[in-house]
């Protein structure tokens, strides 16, 4: 489920603009609020979040057997599991997109409080590349980590394992040329600044999927038993 979270981390420093550069330019401020939620949209396409968790969903509800109870209920109500699964993907993806907003202001935030305006703009002219697009694609749409879509409590160690795997799947995918340029990227004083801010960003994504998978539990429990009641009636009369 993390590895589609893994490509905001791209656009990760550690240099804090002072508090006396903030006090006597808020434009500027403003501007540089701004830039940082543009890098963080940039970085974490909505359209690819929800694409990526949707992958997840899909592929664990393929492999996921049924528990007793819903075996049961599946020999009483045949399709009921799949009209769950279906019920279900529709909810967390309206899920996923009343929260993408929140996951980009919280990135944002990270940014303003550690970026640069010359970071940020360097990371975004990375991201626009062909290499760049190419690369937070393949991160937030790999099959790495997808079995863990069911994760309710996520630790910044589990991140970091799923953006260490997703990283190594996608860095197969890349050309040489496209390679060399991650890396020309990768060595720049922003994908230093990147690699800095990274254990920052970690427990903030743990933090927020395990919310957003929480709160799509707790979805579930009335639309599976607004599904139930409704084979229920159906049967009845």
């Amino acid at each position: 489920m993390l590895r589609m979270l893994t490509a905001a981390l791209l656009a990760n420093a550690a240099i804090h603009p002072t508090n006396a550069a903030a006090q006597a330019a808020p434009a500027a401020a403003t501007s540089h609020d701004a830039l940082a939620l543009e890098l963080a949209q940039l970085g974490q396409p909505t359209a690819l979040f929800v694409e990526g968790v949707l992958m997840g969903y899909d592929l664990a509800s393929m492999e996921q057997k049924p528990d007793a109870d819903a075996a049961e209920v599946e020999k009483e109500f045949p399709g009921f599991m799949a009209k769950v699964q279906q019920r279900g993907r529709a909810e967390l993806e309206r899920l996923m997109t009343e929260r993408a907003p929140g996951l980009h202001r919280q990135l944002a935030d990270l940014y303003a409080a550690n970026l640069t305006d010359p970071q940020m703009r360097d990371m975004m002219a990375f991201l626009r590349t062909p290499t760049g697009l190419k690369f937070v694609r393949s991160m937030m749409l790999s099959s790495s980590g997808a079995n863990s879509a069911e994760d309710l409590k996520l630790t910044a160690e589990e991140v970091a394992a799923e953006n260490r795997a997703a990283a190594s799947e996608t860095m197969k995918k890349l050309s040489g040329d496209e390679w060399l340029e991650l890396m020309k990227f990768a060595t720049s004083p922003a994908g230093q600044a990147n690699r800095a801010l990274a254990e920052k960003a970690q427990p903030l994504v743990a933090t927020s999927m395990t919310a957003i998978m929480t709160e799509f539990t707790k979805r579930m429990e009335p639309i599976t038993m607004d599904i139930l009641e409704s084979y229920i009636k159906a049967k009845a009369d």
